[in-house]
């Protein structure tokens, strides 16, 4: 008889499945128990690392709640820091399980918790929710008509969410003797005065912790009536306790809380149709990562580390795509700061000699753009000297910018522009809000719409380093490879429509999410009336041998790339019509393309096979159109 171990898949094997597995790529680590698509309302909540899970599943397509909208006083550049859009509501952080089920019950009314008006130096917080109220509230009646407001919304959405994203984070609490009331903090932590006598500290075990989520299950089924079963991810946080109350080590406690919190995960989702488990914890430590996904606190999980989390989610659920006409849940975070960026590539144009002459008797153009912002620039200090004679010239990186461009109504229709601190000194004079309402052209660069943008619409795409192998350390999506060789030759001369190819609707309705939050951004502020002129110039695609080196010889020369590009070239074409004399969007000349459909090696930035960003030659035709379209 064959031992039980001969034919296990090589996930199932230490060596195999984690020796021999990158950890950027840890194939089969998850496997979905149901689908997870765009029709399904998502709500998210938990620990601090929950908020990465929600900015992803945002960007990526789903249709995440937001119950809480921030007031127009409050700039977007202040939202988080006011506890807006971390979450499906503005609860902030909810640490343990027991916290999650006294939410539900007040929201249910249920039961009310007690001593939740903490005072420090004459301001009031809210004990359950203390840090979304920067400096606190004037009194204590604003505290409380605030925490009546949040508990409507947030029994809102336990009504309406159809899939719960919840990330365990702590066992240990701190418990109002007397009510019983659990606090996200220990009383003087945010404000408050700590009495032994009146809190006492809990550190909650396996058995209460899963009695007290099958009550907030039970009591979640029990009011939603006839809406469909309740879908639950659990995800445990990879990141450790700062402190621990317990009397133990800080490590033998934080592995203690992490322990019983991973054994609760696995419970649920092995015994329960419904609940899913997903091994974020997992990536995150996994030992052949070398704790590499940490930064040097060895607390906080590094930006690769929560994208190699989130492609093992994407992996099995992949991108969706909301209905064309109502993209307000996916676009808010579409455009932030948070999307992967080549900073080196900004700084190093931005370091350059400087084109802009701030001469107030010019016109003035205002270049908003991504990490291909600096081909532009670059492309105008060269070639174009007419033109810096006779504009103004501000370029301003995406990145760089304290709150998303996507949020007009914060930067007043892009009138007010504001500046993470460390750029400031980069980009010391900007334009004043007098001098942007006095007639400005405004130019958008890259931001995602062709060129590269095709392979973003498919997941993340992070810089990448070559290691002394030539082997492409860093994430890339995969794009899958549609057409046969005769139909991407038909389709290229000509004799064949793009609709026809098999597959064509499905993969068109990619692009179609990804561009419509770009044309959504260009109408909003085309409304404002405010500008003389709004015109955006495409992304570039990346050069050939940068694209052999990120997604292999076989995608490139299948010739595919063409047929995605032509898909997303179809919607811009039949719907945005942005070709036509007069159009908005300026793309880049067919014949800097390849035959597969990738630009050509000759417009490459730099010797360096893993950058995606195109040279100054590249973008001469599409320079010189935008400015005789503004003449």
């Amino acid at each position: 008889m064959a031992s039980p171990y001969e034919n296990l898949p090589l996930t199932a094997f230490w060596r195999s499945g984690v020796t021999g597995t990158p950890p950027t790529n840890m194939t089969g680590v998850y496997k979905k128990k149901w689908e997870l698509t765009s029709n399904l309302n998502v709500a998210t909540a938990g620990s601090c690392f929950a908020q990465h899970i929600s900015r992803y599943m945002r960007k990526n397509g789903f249709s995440v709640m937001d119950v809480e909208l921030a007031p127009a006083e409050i700039l977007p550049a202040e939202h988080e820091r006011h506890g807006y859009g971390l979450y499906s509501a503005r609860y902030g952080n909810i640490y343990t399980v027991h916290q999650l089920l006294q939410l539900a019950k007040e929201a249910f009314g249920e039961k009310a918790p007690e001593n939740i008006v903490w005072e420090k130096s004459g301001r009031y917080y809210d004990a359950l929710r203390p840090a979304v109220q920067p400096g606190g509230f004037d009194t204590a009646e604003t505290l409380l008509a605030s925490r009546k407001n949040h508990i409507a919304n947030v029994k809102k959405m336990f009504l309406e969410v159809d899939v719960f994203v919840f990330t365990l984070g702590l066992t240990e609490a701190w418990l109002h003797r007397s009510s019983g009331t659990v606090f996200p903090t220990a009383p003087e932590t945010v404000a408050g005065k700590f009495d032994p006598l009146e809190y006492e500290f809990k550190n909650f075990n396996f058995i209460e912790i899963t009695e007290a989520f099958n009550e907030f299950l039970e009591l979640l089924k029990r009011v939603r009536e006839n809406k469909s079963h309740l879908k639950v991810i659990l995800t445990v946080s990879p990141v450790p306790l700062t402190a621990t109350a317990s009397g133990k080590h800080i490590l033998q406690a934080s592995t203690y809380s992490k322990s019983v919190l991973r054994a609760v995960a696995g419970y649920f989702s092995d015994n329960n149709e419904n609940i899913d488990y997903f091994p974020s914890y997992e990536v995150i430590t996994n030992p052949a990562a070398r704790s590499g996904f940490y930064d040097d606190n060895l607390r906080t999980v590094k930006a690769e580390g929560v994208s190699s989390v989130m492609q093992a989610f994407f992996s099995e659920h992949g991108a969706q795509h909301t209905n064309e006409n109502n993209l307000e849940h996916t676009a808010a975070k579409d455009l932030d700061d948070d999307e992967v960026q080549c900073e080196e590539v900004l700084l190093e144009a931005f370091n350059s000699k400087s084109i802009e002459s701030h001469n107030s008797t010019k016109k003035l153009v205002v270049f908003f753009g991504d990490s291909h912002l600096s081909g532009v620039k670059n492309c105008i200090q060269q070639y174009f000297r007419d033109y810096q004679d006779k504009y103004e010239m501000v370029f301003i990186p995406l990145s760089w910018m304290a709150s998303p461009l996507i949020d007009t109504v914060g930067h007043q229709n892009l009138t007010y522009i504001v500046l993470k601190d460390e750029y400031k000194e980069m980009l010391p004079s900007l334009p004043s809000v007098e001098r942007m309402r006095g007639g400005v052209n405004i130019c958008f660069i890259g931001l995602g719409i062709l060129g590269d943008g095709v392979i973003r619409a498919h997941g993340l795409m992070s810089p990448g380093e070559v290691t002394a192998e030539g082997v492409n350390k860093g994430s890339n999506p995969t794009l899958p490879i549609i057409g046969s060789k005769h139909e991407i030759e038909a389709v290229r001369n000509g004799t064949m429509g793009v609709e026809a190819i098999d597959g064509f609707e499905q993969v068109r309705r990619t692009y179609v999410h990804n561009l419509n939050v770009r044309r959504n951004i260009y109408t909003n502020i085309l409304g404002s009336g405010i500008y003389n002129s709004i015109r955006w110039i495409a992304s570039p695609n990346m050069v050939e041998r940068t694209a052999r080196f990120r997604f292999g010889n076989e995608y490139v020369d299948s010739g595919a790339h063409c047929l995605h590009t032509r898909i997303a070239e179809s919607y811009m074409d039949q719907v945005i019509a942005c070709k036509q004399k007069g159009g908005w969007l300026i793309t880049h000349p067919s014949d800097h393309e390849a035959a597969s459909g990738f630009t050509k090696d000759a417009y490459a930035f730099n010797d360096a096979v893993n950058d995606i960003h195109t040279n100054a030659e590249f973008y001469r035709d599409a320079v010189k159109n935008y400015f005789e379209s503004i003449e």
